[in-house]
């Protein structure tokens, strides 16, 4: 799975996740992900010294320019479409100049080519949102609105056991609720992880699984 500038965010994201759960080591997973070993230790160290944040694609252009936008800006311009990923351009531009008024950030044009350089939009024109029709997927609002469930695919480990990484993510946030291997993909094997996540996050509005089946309101706990 290559890293493709339209998806790299991502594939950084669960390359940290994979990472944590221990289920490869450092040699597979870099091989798991087509990238070479250093490349992976640096996103690692990233992710450890700066958060979600440090995977976000730096420029490489030449840091001194008389026109470049300030890095700092260009930081809280990156911060916050992480914190905030369904906010645009011109949105994020509007809450900095809100928050900061004595600063002069940079044109909505210009925050989206900063946004664009650190892979977290693909640069194609958005178009407007047609009225919702039914079988179209919910676009999280808040934390806990829609969580996403996914099997990562079976793998072997080295006693020859087979095992289905399964993970919970909060959509909003895309907070990792939940990662564990379990022995197969039935619903029994995923009900106590769930039951265990629904404990100690609460209950979300909507439960989207990998094989697009949706629950809009899970059952309540005994």
């Amino acid at each position: 799975m290559p890293w493709r500038e339209s998806c790299a965010m991502d594939q950084r994201v669960n390359f940290i996740a994979d990472q944590r759960s221990g289920l490869w080591t450092m040699t597979e997973l870099c091989d798991r992900y087509e990238i070479s070993r250093k490349t992976g230790y640096k996103w690692l160290e990233r992710y450890h010294l700066e958060g979600p944040a440090g995977l976000a694609e730096r420029s490489h252009a030449a840091r001194v320019h008389g026109r470049a936008t300030p890095q700092h800006m260009v930081d809280a311009i990156v911060g916050l479409r992480l914190e905030r990923p369904s906010w645009g351009p011109r949105k994020i531009v509007s809450k900095l100049e809100a928050r900061q008024r004595d600063i002069e950030w940079p044109s909505a044009s210009t925050a989206g080519a900063i946004l664009k350089r650190a892979g977290l939009i693909d640069g194609r024109k958005v178009r407007r949102r047609a009225p919702p029709r039914m079988g179209e997927l919910t676009v999280p609002q808040h934390a806990n609105h829609v969580w996403a469930l996914d099997h990562k695919g079976w793998i072997r480990l080295g006693d020859g056991s087979r095992v289905e990484p399964f993970t919970a993510t909060d959509g909003f946030s895309r907070y990792l609720i939940s990662l564990a291997a379990t022995g197969s993909t039935q619903h029994a094997e995923c009900q106590p992880l769930l039951e265990r996540a629904f404990r100690e996050y609460g209950l979300p509005q909507i439960i989207r699984s990998d094989k697009a089946r949706r629950l809009s309101r899970p059952e309540p706990l005994a």
